[in-house]
């Protein structure tokens, strides 16, 4: 059984710990451009695996920090 790459980080998983821009738009529900919107603004790293925006990764526990960051609570 697979563990979902955005469950706790101290659940033992072999998923990957870098994923596309289209996963992490997949994950967090937004579009691609949305995802590149979030990098440029430096809100979201990434992670240079080499020859352009087709290289870029995101950090499944950066996709965590933002989601911790966005969090608020209605009163």
């Amino acid at each position: 059984m697979n563990t979902p790459l955005l469950a706790p980080e101290s659940a033992k998983s072999t998923t990957s710990l870098l994923v596309t821009i289209p996963e992490a738009a997949s994950l967090l529900g937004v579009s691609r451009d949305h995802i590149y919107r979030l990098i440029k603004s430096r809100k979201l790293p990434f992670v240079d695996m080499g020859l352009g925006r087709s290289m870029m990764r995101i950090e499944v526990s950066d996709i965590r920090a933002l989601i911790a960051s966005r969090k608020s609570l209605v009163k």
